[in-house]
C-alpha cells in the first residue's frame, strides 16, 4: 500500500526571487523566438514549410489558446525573410489580341516605375506630336501632296477639254456635272440650233461626244483611285511625322530598360502601333473630323482618353517595398477571395 505524504502549505508555493534577475520589468526583454513547451509542434512546421514541393500543405490542430496561428505565422516570417523577393506582375495591351492581354514578368518594383514611366511617355508624346503635325514644314509637304493630286486631275481634264474644243466641241459644267456641247464661233449651240443641222453633221457631233464621253467617264473611275493614291501619301507623310517626332522619346526610354527584352519589345509595339494610328492617338473626345477629313490635331489635356487606355500598363502585384517573400494570410479562403474575380466596364448596354 503506497504511503501518503501531506503537503504543507510552505511546499506547495513556490517563491519567485526577483533578485536573481538583471532587468526592472520584462518590457526590457527581446521577444521570444521559439514557442515554449511545443518543441515537437515546432520541429513538424519547421519540416512542412521547407517542403518546396506543389500540393503539399500544413494543416495546424488544437485547443485553442495553444498559439497555432502564432507559431505557423512565426516559422512562416523567419523563413520568408530569408527568401527572394518574387517578380512584380503587369498587364499589357495585346495590340494583335485585345481581348487577351499580355502577362508581363518583371523585377521587384520595375512594375510601378513602368507604369509611372509609360504615363509620362505618353503625355510627351501628345506634346510633341500635336507640335509636329501643327509645324509649318508638316502643312507644306502635305499641301505638295494634295496639289499633285488636284494637278493631275485638272491636267487630265484640261487635255480632254482641248481635244474636245479641236472637235469644235466644249466641255462644260453643269449642277449635274461634267458635259459636253457642240461649238459655232467659239459659241455653245442651243438645242434647238442643234436639230437644225443636217443629220449627217448631228451624227457625226454626237458621235465624237460619245467618244469624249468614254474618255470622261475613264477619267472620273480614275478619281477614287487616285483619291487613294493621295491618301496613302499623306497617311505615308503622317507616319514619317510620327516616327520622327516619337522616336527620340522612345529611345531614351530604351536605355533605362535596356537589361529587360520584353519591356523593349513592348516599347517597339507601342511605338509602331502609335506611328501607325497618328491622329486617332491625338484626336479630340468627340472625335470631329476636319474639313479634309482628317482627325484634327489637338492638346494632350483635350486627348482621347479611351484610346490613351491601351498604352498604360496595368500593375498586378508590386513587391517594390517587400523584404524577402511575401506571406498571404486569408482569414476566408473562400473560391471567390482565391482565385480573384474579372473587372469589368460596361459600354453601350454591353
Amino acid at each position: 500500500m503506497a504511503t501518503v505524504h501531506h503537503l504543507s502549505a510552505e511546499e506547495l508555493c513556490y517563491k519567485c526571487e526577483p533578485d536573481q534577475f538583471n532587468f526592472e520589468t520584462t518590457a526590457e526583454l527581446e521577444d521570444l523566438e521559439e514557442v515554449i513547451g511545443q518543441e515537437r509542434a515546432v520541429d513538424a512546421i519547421r519540416f512542412a514549410i521547407g517542403i518546396q514541393q506543389p500540393g503539399y500543405n500544413l494543416f495546424a490542430l488544437g485547443p485553442n489558446g495553444t498559439g497555432k496561428h502564432t507559431s505557423v505565422q512565426h516559422s512562416l516570417a523567419l523563413k520568408a525573410a530569408g527568401e527572394a523577393v518574387p517578380s512584380d506582375w503587369c498587364y499589357i495591351y495585346n495590340f494583335s489580341q485585345p481581348h487577351m492581354p499580355i502577362a508581363l514578368k518583371l523585377p521587384p518594383g520595375q512594375g510601378l516605375i513602368l507604369s509611372q514611366d509609360m504615363n509620362q511617355l505618353i503625355e510627351e508624346l501628345f506634346a510633341g506630336l500635336a507640335g509636329a503635325f501643327e509645324s509649318e514644314e508638316y502643312h507644306t509637304q502635305k499641301r505638295a501632296v494634295e496639289a499633285e493630286f488636284q494637278e493631275r486631275q485638272e491636267n487630265a481634264l484640261e487635255e480632254l477639254r482641248k481635244d474636245a474644243e479641236a472637235s469644235s466641241i466644249a466641255l462644260i459644267r453643269t449642277p449635274s456635272g461634267l458635259a459636253f456641247a457642240p461649238l459655232k464661233d467659239k459659241e455653245v449651240i442651243k438645242p434647238e440650233e442643234f436639230m437644225e443641222l443636217p443629220e449627217q453633221e448631228r451624227q457625226a457631233i454626237e458621235s465624237q461626244i460619245e467618244n469624249l464621253q468614254t474618255r470622261l467617264q475613264k477619267i472620273v473611275r480614275q478619281l477614287p483611285q487616285w483619291m487613294r493614291e493621295g491618301r496613302t501619301r499623306v497617311k505615308a507623310l503622317n507616319e514619317e511625322v510620327a516616327a520622327f517626332a516619337a522616336t527620340p522619346f522612345f529611345d531614351e526610354l530604351r536605355e533605362k530598360y535596356v537589361d529587360l527584352p520584353e519591356v523593349l519589345s513592348y516599347l517597339d509595339t507601342v511605338q509602331k502601333d502609335i506611328i501607325e494610328n497618328n491622329h486617332a492617338f491625338l484626336a479630340m473626345g468627340d472625335e470631329n473630323p476636319s474639313a479634309d477629313g482628317a482627325m484634327e490635331v489637338m492638346p494632350a489635356a483635350r486627348s482621347n482618353k479611351s484610346f490613351a487606355n491601351r498604352y498604360q500598363v496595368n500593375v498586378i502585384v508590386n513587391h517594390g517595398d517587400s523584404e524577402g517573400a511575401p506571406i498571404i494570410y486569408e482569414q476566408n479562403p473562400t473560391y471567390p477571395n482565391l482565385v480573384g474575380r474579372i473587372e469589368h466596364i460596361a459600354q453601350m448596354g454591353a
